[in-house]
C-alpha cells in the first residue's frame, strides 16, 4: 500500500460487492476552489458615428433625385391648398361624394398625382434602372390602359406591379390611351427578367409602332404578341408596358426592326430597350408606363412546345453541400455510430440501397403497405441476438410503411435523413409516385446503377 493513497475501493467491506467493483475518486475538495466569473466582452457603439439622422438621409435622397435626367415629358405637381368652406358648401359636397364615377375620378387622378406616384413605384420595382439606367427616369403622363379580357363584361387589367398568371395573360390585350388626332405613338411589351440569352437586355413580346391617334389597330406590328415566359424555378419576372410618343411616322426603320427581329424563336426576342432609345432619342420620348408580374404556370410548358417548338428550361437552386467534419476515430460529440458512419458512406450507394428497400417493400399489384398491428411484435424474440440500432431502424420502418416512396415534385417523403438524400443526375432513373400504377414497366439493373424504367 506504499506510494500511493488509499482508496475506498482498497478498503474490503463484507457483502459490499458493489464497492470492491467501482472504484471511488475523491472529489470533495473541488467544491471548494471558487471559479472567477467571465462576463461577456461589451462593445460601446457611438449612434452619431455610425447612424444617420433623418434630415440626412432625406437630403441625400433629395440630391440623388436632382442628379437623376428625366428622358420624359415636363411634370410639375403643387399639392392644393385646403380652402375654407362653409357649413352649406360642406353639406353639398358631402352629398356629392356619394356619387362616384370612376372614370372621372381616374381622369383626375392622371391629371393631378398619378405620374408622381407611378414613377416612384416604377423605381421601387427597378423599372427604370433595368430598362435604361439607375440615373434615369420619366413621367408616365398618358394613362396606359392595358385589358386581358375573360368575356363581355370582366377583364384582367395590368396596373402597377400585380401579379397575373401567365394562363390569364395568353391573347393579345386590349389597349387603350388619349391621344391627339395626328399624333402617332410606339407600344411594347418586354419581359424585364426572362432573357437567358444576353445579359442586360429584355425579352421582346410585343411591338407595335406608327400608332395614330390611340388607335392600335392602324398600327405597324413588328413583333406579334407572345405571353409572358418566365422560367419555371425563377420566381416572379415583371412584365412592362411602354408607350413612346413619336415626332413622326418610321419609315426607313420598318425593314431594319424586322430583319433584326426573329418572333419565331425565344432567342430571336432578344431586345435591348436602352439601345433602342439611345438610338432614337430625337423621334420618340417615353410617356406611359404600366407593368405586371407573372410566375410559371402550365401554360408556358405548353407556349414552349406548341409556339416555339423547343423544350423548356427549367432552373432549380443547387444548394450548397452541407460541411462535414473529417471522420474520427472517436468523435467528441455523442451519436449513433450508423447514423455517423453514414455520413461518410458513398452517396450513390446510400441511395441504391434505400431504392432497392423501397422497390422490396412495394408491388405493383398491390397498394401501399400499411402499418403493421405490431410494429415491435419482434422485439422480445430478437433482443438478445439483434444489436439494439438495428432494431430501431426495423421499428421505425414499420411506423413508417411509407416513408420510402417519392412524391410527384421528386422530393422524398419519410424520415429526415432519408428526405435529405437526392438522386444525383449521373443516376439514370425517373422519379415513382407509387410503384403499382406502373404495371407495365420493369426494373433494370446494369452496372451496379439504376437505369430507365422500360415498357414491356
Amino acid at each position: 500500500m506504499s506510494g500511493r493513497s488509499l482508496k475506498y475501493a482498497d478498503i474490503y467491506i463484507k457483502s459490499a460487492r458493489r464497492a470492491l467493483r467501482t472504484p471511488r475518486i475523491d472529489r470533495w475538495y473541488k467544491a471548494r476552489i471558487e471559479k472567477p466569473i467571465v462576463y461577456p466582452q461589451l462593445y460601446v457603439i457611438q449612434p452619431e458615428k455610425h447612424l444617420k439622422t433623418l434630415e440626412e438621409r432625406m437630403k441625400e435622397l433629395q440630391t440623388v433625385d436632382q442628379q437623376k435626367i428625366n428622358i420624359g415629358f415636363h411634370y410639375e405637381y403643387s399639392i392644393p391648398s385646403a380652402s375654407t368652406l362653409n357649413a352649406a358648401e360642406k353639406a353639398e359636397l358631402e352629398q356629392e361624394a356619394l356619387k362616384l364615377d370612376l372614370e372621372t375620378i381616374e381622369e383626375e387622378n392622371s391629371q393631378g398625382s398619378e405620374p408622381m406616384l407611378v414613377k416612384q413605384m416604377a423605381e421601387h420595382y427597378g423599372i427604370f434602372r433595368d430598362l435604361f439606367h439607375s440615373m434615369v427616369y420619366f413621367y408616365p403622363i398618358v394613362p396606359l390602359k392595358i385589358l386581358f379580357p375573360i368575356d363581355n363584361e370582366t377583364a384582367y387589367r395590368v396596373y402597377y406591379g400585380n401579379i397575373l398568371k401567365p394562363e390569364e395573360v395568353k391573347s393579345a390585350p386590349l389597349v387603350s390611351f388619349k391621344a391627339e388626332p395626328n399624333t402617332y405613338w410606339t407600344l411594347m411589351a418586354v419581359n424585364l427578367d426572362g432573357n437567358a440569352y444576353e445579359n442586360d437586355t429584355e425579352v421582346l413580346h410585343w411591338f407595335v409602332c406608327n400608332i395614330e391617334a390611340g388607335q392600335l389597330e392602324t398600327g405597324e406590328v413588328i413583333s406579334p404578341y407572345l405571353q409572358p415566359l418566365p422560367f419555371r424555378g425563377t420566381g416572379l419576372h415583371r412584365v412592362a408596358f411602354l408607350l413612346f410618343k413619336q415626332t413622326h411616322p418610321f419609315l426607313e426603320h420598318l425593314s431594319e426592326f424586322k430583319e433584326t427581329i426573329k418572333a419565331n424563336t425565344l432567342a430571336g426576342r432578344s431586345f435591348s430597350v436602352s439601345r433602342f432609345y439611345k438610338r432614337l432619342e430625337d423621334v420618340i420620348t417615353p410617356a406611359g408606363l404600366a407593368f405586371c408580374q407573372c410566375e410559371w404556370d402550365s401554360s408556358c410548358t405548353a407556349c414552349f412546345h406548341d409556339i416555339l417548338n423547343m423544350k423548356e428550361p427549367v432552373y432549380k437552386y443547387q444548394w450548397p453541400a452541407p460541411y462535414i467534419p473529417p471522420q474520427e476515430y472517436i468523435p467528441e460529440e455523442p451519436q449513433p455510430f450508423n447514423e455517423y458512419l453514414d455520413k461518410y458512406r458513398d452517396v450513390e450507394s446510400i441511395e441504391k440501397q434505400l431504392l432497392m428497400k423501397r422497390l422490396s417493400r412495394s408491388s405493383a399489384f398491390q397498394c401501399d403497405p400499411e402499418m403493421p398491428k405490431y410494429p415491435n411484435i419482434f422485439y422480445k424474440e430478437e433482443k438478445l441476438t439483434v444489436p439494439s440500432w438495428l432494431m430501431l431502424e426495423r421499428y421505425k420502418e414499420n411506423l413508417e410503411p411509407n416513408r420510402l416512396v417519392t412524391n410527384r415534385d421528386g422530393s422524398v417523403s419519410g424520415s429526415k435523413n432519408f428526405a435529405q438524400i437526392q438522386m444525383p443526375m449521373s443516376v439514370q432513373t425517373i422519379t415513382i409516385t407509387r410503384i403499382h400504377r406502373f404495371c407495365n414497366m420493369k426494373y433494370i439493373l446494369k452496372s451496379g446503377k439504376p437505369m430507365k424504367l422500360q415498357n414491356t
